[in-house]
């Protein structure tokens, strides 16, 4: 496992590496709550009336602000794993990959073809990104995994996030040459040692932390 703030230089490694954020940024919308509807649709087609409440309660908790995301996420991601056969994340991935944004899509099949090495790194339950991954061409995923208990649930966002980057580039000899997102939730990846900052419909607030530190980026 490497340490990426002193690992990961231009001198160290050849190899150039593409960070993409998913939700917001390759995809156009947000994959869990597309996966939620998606869901719900599966457990009404077949019956399954106490998992549907479950789920709804989760919502309605969530939206009252009674539980937090993580809270409402851990359950659900967990429901899904166990609901959800092959071939229904085999068709939530098409639909998935129809919503994908299609000029980015085309930027990093052209950086691929000049010999960057892509990686999807994303807060997403990786009950699905494998699936997605297969419309994808990339080379490396990073999602969130399902925990055996909810104290052990931690997402793939932040800090997390650029920590597992850092160690699957440093594993494979890569170097992190650029990050793609949309959102504030990447500022530790962006923060990472000359790395080209690509902004997809960003946050006022990532501009803003950009801005503030100084900091160069691109609006894609």
């Amino acid at each position: 496992m490497v340490n990426g703030y002193e690992s990961l230089t231009r001198v160290d490694r050849e190899i150039p590496c593409v960070v993409v954020d998913l939700d917001g940024t390759l995809l156009q919308g947000n994959s869990f709550r597309i996966f939620i509807r998606f869901l719900v649709g599966r457990l009404k087609e077949r019956g399954a009336y106490t998992s549907l409440a479950k789920v709804i309660g989760l919502l309605a908790a969530r939206k009252a602000g009674v539980i937090s995301h993580v809270a409402m996420k851990y359950p659900i991601h967990r429901l899904g794993t166990q609901a959800m056969s092959d071939r229904d994340l085999t068709e939530f991935a098409s639909q998935l990959a129809g919503a994908l944004n299609p000029r980015l899509v085309r930027e990093l099949d052209r950086l691929r073809s000049e010999g960057a090495r892509i990686v999807l790194a994303t807060a997403a339950p990786d009950l699905y990104i494998p699936y997605l991954f297969r419309h994808l061409n990339f080379d490396e995923w990073i999602a969130t995994p399902l925990s055996g208990a909810y104290d052990g649930y931690v997402e793939t966002r932040g800090e997390t996030k650029r920590r597992l980057v850092c160690a699957l580039a440093g594993e494979r000899g890569w170097n992190v040459e650029a990050v793609v997102t949309d959102h504030d939730d990447d500022l530790p990846s962006l923060l990472l040692p000359f790395v080209r900052r690509i902004l997809v419909n960003p946050t006022c607030t990532l501009k803003c932390a950009l801005d503030t530190a100084g900091l160069d980026y691109e609006v894609f």
